[in-house]
């Protein structure tokens, strides 16, 4: 349920990366994320969390690893100026 929909968003992400702000986008994202992850944590904790929700929050999870890869890896990309450099920076 998590990378299914990273694999579709991810060609779209790419066109998002290069019509916005590629630090507002990746802000957002990482905003976004923390917000999933705070309310998996939340649910957890208060032994709250069920299987549907636990489903809805991977596939939140899977759509913003898809939007955040290839923008971070665009800007690793344009920050590191030597190509030799750009695996080791990626990683």
């Amino acid at each position: 349920m998590q990378f299914l929909p990273t694999l579709l968003v991810i060609p779209f992400s790419g066109v998002l990366s290069d019509r916005w702000s590629r630090r507002d986008l990746l802000i957002l994202v990482q905003i976004l994320g923390i917000s999933v992850s705070l309310a998996l944590t939340i649910l957890t904790f208060t032994n709250s969390i069920t299987f549907p929700i636990l489903l809805v929050l991977s596939v939140l999870n899977g759509l913003l690893k898809g939007l955040d890869m290839p923008v971070r890896h665009t800007i690793v990309t344009e920050t590191v100026g030597d190509r030799a450099h750009w695996s080791n920076a990626l990683a």
